[in-house]
């Protein structure tokens, strides 16, 4: 059910630095509806690491029609360091 995290991204839009990006861990529940829900829908976007991630090195980076190229690059950052720490490096694609 999305309605607990569509809550949760509310309260974290309320109370969270302007420049906060919130992001879900999740790959089944629509990342447009957690912006949307958000307040802030420029600076949300899903990061999925599929598990094991050092034996899989791929991670799901989605975004909703609203999330910023500020954000994407902001999320991609943890993203290259937790894989630069499995000996992978990221790919980019689309």
């Amino acid at each position: 059910a999305i309605e607990p995290k569509q809550r949760l991204f509310e309260a974290l839009g309320r109370v969270c630095a302007p420049e906060t990006v919130l992001a879900s861990n999740t790959s089944s529940l629509s990342v447009s509806a957690l912006a949307a829900a958000s307040g802030r829908p420029d600076r949300v976007i899903g990061i999925h690491f599929f598990n094991p991630p050092a034996a899989l090195r791929l991670v799901e980076v989605i975004t909703s029609t609203s999330t910023s190229p500020e954000t994407v690059e902001a999320a991609l950052l943890p993203v290259e360091t937790v894989l630069s720490m499995v000996g992978a490096s990221a790919t980019i694609k689309g």
